[in-house]
């Protein structure tokens, strides 16, 4: 069954793609990022720095964040190389594309994996932020300031933290259906990195992930449309760490609070993304509310071959009937 999924999918799965870190130079030294579509088709992945993302949907934003999902993406397995770098060193982290409609945030975290980091689940250990940028004096959101520098993000690592193997959490956030519950998109990944040369003398506050994200947190969601002038934009997740004037905020970083009260509200647990009719430049379509799924595991097939059908039928893209993708239980159901 999942391999007949697959299959009728790859029709589907070329104009669903969105951005993910296509490569990393940390200190001098460029690493591969987890290249989902050729990496993730293959019996044996080469071994990267970046924790493996499934395919085919390896891209596809999160939205829910009351599961793991948020901490390193969907499916992520720990890496199993981990680049070396020094305290105060530069990272850059270079996109194999992105949308120019989905503003919103670029946010990077550390977290120490007390140990090895290639045995770490991130969901265990500490993180605290040490890169943020959202929405600029100028106006002009962090997402396109990346994509204006080549798909590219500069930081510098901190100076005073141990020494140790870190979990190096990446995202951007995409905010183009943010003022609907669950229309944030999430596109985090994590890597393996571990500083040397750092003072340890001090010991930044952290969080937990998925805890550190509330859905309805401001910043997640917003009362403002991002196709119009936004005057200001708070980033969410915890204080940025800073070690006097060697932090590592960005242009965009510390602008006031705009959004709705914050309150319980955790969605669906399926990190399904989203339908709608909201255009991106190149005339992808990306989701605005979360879609119904099937009621019956026996459903799917036929489902997903009539969403396919219809979206070709209309000339439209089926980039929404990734909604059909059918968890394991279901398929142990189906069997």
């Amino acid at each position: 069954m999942k391999a007949f999924l697959i299959s009728l999918l790859s029709a589907a799965s070329a104009v669903m793609a969105h951005g993910n870190v296509k490569e990393l130079i940390i200190d001098g030294q460029s690493y591969p990022g987890y290249l989902w579509e050729t990496d993730g088709a293959t019996r044996s992945p080469p071994a990267r720095i970046m924790q493996s993302l499934p395919n085919p949907f390896g891209d596809s934003p999160i939205i829910y964040l009351d599961n793991n999902d948020v901490v390193c993406n969907r499916g992520a397995k720990p890496a199993q190389l981990i680049a070396r770098a020094r305290a105060g060193a530069r990272v850059t982290f270079k996109w194999d594309k992105w949308f120019d409609d989905h503003k919103g945030p670029v946010i990077t975290y550390l977290a120490n994996c007390g140990g090895d980091c290639r045995t770490a689940n991130g969901a265990d250990l500490d993180w605290f932020k040490i890169d943020e940028a959202g929405l600029g004096s100028d106006g002009v959101w962090a997402t396109d300031r990346l994509m204006a520098a080549g798909l590219t993000w500069n930081l510098t690592l901190p100076r005073m933290i141990p020494d140790g193997q870190y979990l190096m959490r990446h995202e951007m956030i995409a905010l183009h259906v943010a003022t609907q519950l669950n229309g944030a998109q999430f596109y985090p990944s994590c890597s393996n990195i571990e500083i040397t040369g750092g003072t340890g003398q001090n010991r930044p506050p952290t969080v937990k992930f998925p805890q550190a994200y509330s859905p309805r947190d401001p910043g997640i969601l917003v009362n403002f449309d991002t196709k119009s002038r936004v005057s200001s934009y708070r980033i969410p997740g915890p204080p940025l760490y800073t070690e006097g004037n060697t932090g590592s905020r960005n242009e965009g970083s510390n602008s006031p609070n705009t959004g709705y009260p914050t309150g319980p509200s955790r969605g669906n647990r399926n990190n399904q993304p989203s339908r709608g009719s909201a255009s991106t430049s190149n005339g992808s379509s990306c989701g605005s509310a979360p879609s119904p799924r099937p009621n019956r595991p026996s459903q799917y097939r036929r489902s997903l071959q009539d969403c396919i059908r219809r979206a070709k039928r209309n000339g439209k893209q089926a980039r929404n009937c990734k909604r059909f993708e059918m968890t394991e239980e279901e398929e142990e159901e189906e069997v």
